[in-house]
């Protein structure tokens, strides 16, 4: 009966996890023009830029440097539902 219940379980697990099939937003800070920071995910959802970080050469390509003010990447309000629609997402960066 455990044998059973655990197939049971490992059955039910892929049905549990997924991944999108594409990022809905990727921000690489590579080709910022002016306070525009563009989206390379293919989505268009490109980023405004707030309160004057500095775009400085990062480990791989740009980055911004913060300065300590309130520095943030504004995105629509559709990114933002989607993003977190069901509750997770994942957020990488390179932190020195």
């Amino acid at each position: 009966m455990r044998y059973v219940l655990f197939v049971f379980i490992l059955l039910l697990i892929p049905l549990t996890i997924y991944a999108m099939d594409k990022p809905i937003v990727a921000f690489t800070f590579d080709n910022i023009k002016g306070d525009i920071v563009p989206d390379v995910s293919g989505n268009g959802n490109d980023g405004t830029m707030q309160n004057n970080p500095s775009v400085i050469d990062g480990k791989i390509g740009k980055a911004l440097e913060f300065n300590g003010s309130r520095v943030r990447i504004a995105a629509s309000k559709t990114v933002s539902s989607e993003m977190f629609a069901d509750g997770v997402f994942t957020l990488v960066m390179w932190i020195n």
